[in-house]
């Protein structure tokens, strides 16, 4: 923060979006000019740094119930071979959570799934345990498929992804 002016002038992007009616999700992508993803944000350098700064644009922005924060940007290993571990993946969003929810913030907040945000499992795992008197979270999944290639014509009533059953 430098005066009352906030970083990247998010306010006026913010307010911009209020006058149209849109609700604003904000989400840091990288630290310092490095980027977040792929990431176990307990495991970087500037963990307790990245925490205070979670805090300091929720203290800017609790009182706008249209801004929703997300608290980071596709976290964890993308490869298959290093699952979040569930545990690892509750304390990071508890901690994250719990330093928005710190400041008295009530704004909706986004926390991702493990495997930068593709894989729900460590959300059907353990989101009851971080939904415990933390208000209202909205987490996210990033669904990824394989792309059809540009020859194959699939079926107009073919469904954008797999519907898997139990």
């Amino acid at each position: 923060k430098i005066g009352d002016t906030w970083y990247h002038g998010l306010q006026n992007v913010v307010d911009r979006n209020r006058r149209n009616g849109i609700t604003t999700i904000l989400a840091p992508f990288s630290w310092e000019g490095g980027p977040l993803v792929g990431y176990t944000p307990s495991q970087t350098s500037f963990w307790t740094a990245f925490k205070g700064r979670l805090a300091q644009m929720a203290g800017q922005f609790k009182a706008q119930p249209d801004v929703w924060l997300e608290v980071w940007n596709e976290p964890y290993a993308w490869e298959p071979s290093k699952p979040t571990d569930p545990d690892v993946w509750l304390s990071d969003m508890k901690q994250m959570v719990d330093a928005i929810r710190g400041t008295g913030a009530t704004n909706t907040i986004v926390v991702p799934g493990g495997r930068m945000a593709a894989d729900e499992k460590v959300l059907l795992a353990r989101g009851h345990d971080l939904l415990a008197r933390r208000g209202a979270l909205a987490a996210t999944a990033t669904m990824r498929r394989k792309p059809i290639a540009a020859t194959q014509n699939p079926p107009r009533n073919a469904p954008a992804m797999p519907v898997q059953t139990p």
